[in-house]
């Protein structure tokens, strides 16, 4: 008598309803993970863009601005940058208009304050610029 080789009905069952269950207990955490890494990615472009403002400024001996519009959460260097959009469910939590400006002698000058970015979430992330030296100080 020769014995089969495979799975049973029963078998297959179990193994997709354990996959199901797995995958279930999962999803919250990656929704989180990619809530999380929005945060991240523009936490990341807005540091990249202050930076390269700071730089031209040094570099081309004339002031540069970065102008954050919380109307259409973008933001962009001035003058002649590209206008940038913050990615989904990431918004710039203040109620007015922020303008950065770096200087060729390394100082800078923020109106009105600094810039908050936050998530659907309520994380929040902080740009500090400090006015002496025209670097910028982030807190998550």
């Amino acid at each position: 008598m020769e014995r089969n080789k495979g799975w049973t009905l029963t078998e297959l069952m179990i193994v997709i309803v354990m996959m199901g269950i797995v995958i279930g207990i999962s999803i919250p955490s990656f929704k989180n993970y990619i809530v999380k890494t929005r945060l991240d990615t523009a936490k990341n472009e807005i540091l990249a863009v202050l930076r390269t403002a700071r730089s031209n400024a040094l570099s081309e001996q004339k002031n540069c601005q970065v102008i954050f519009e919380t109307a259409t959460n973008t933001y962009r260097i001035s003058p002649g940058g590209a206008v940038k959009t913050l990615p989904e469910g990431i918004e710039i939590a203040n109620s007015f208009d922020i303008t950065y400006e770096f200087h060729q002698d390394r100082t800078a000058l923020t109106t009105p304050c600094n810039v908050n970015i936050v998530n659907v979430k309520n994380d929040s992330v902080t740009f500090y610029l400090i006015p002496a030296t025209g670097y910028i100080e982030v807190q998550e």
